[in-house]
């Protein structure tokens, strides 16, 4: 959603995303034409990779949920709310 945002505040749209999971695709309004904007939830595709790292940083291969878990604690920014909280407390 902060991407959706931000590409909205520089005058782009989000038109979707490539079923690998890890491209969104932003049109410029101007020459938008007759494709259909979509919410940052709409676009979203699962990851179809495992790239997880451990703190030294080899691969873990993680699945998703897993992966998620490791880095539940980390900070994450609100850009709506300006609120800091941890990657955990969304996941619940």
């Amino acid at each position: 959603a902060a991407l959706e945002e931000l590409g909205k505040s520089k005058g782009y749209t989000l038109v979707g995303s490539n079923t690998a999971g890890h491209n969104a695709f932003f049109v410029r309004n101007d020459v938008l034409g007759p494709l259909r904007a979509k919410t940052a939830a709409e676009a979203y595709q699962k990851a179809q990779f495992r790239e997880s790292r451990d703190r030294e940083g080899r691969l873990t291969f993680l699945d998703q949920a897993s992966a998620l878990r490791e880095i539940g604690e980390m900070p994450l920014f609100d850009v709506e709310t300006g609120r800091v909280s941890k990657l955990r407390e969304l996941l619940t």
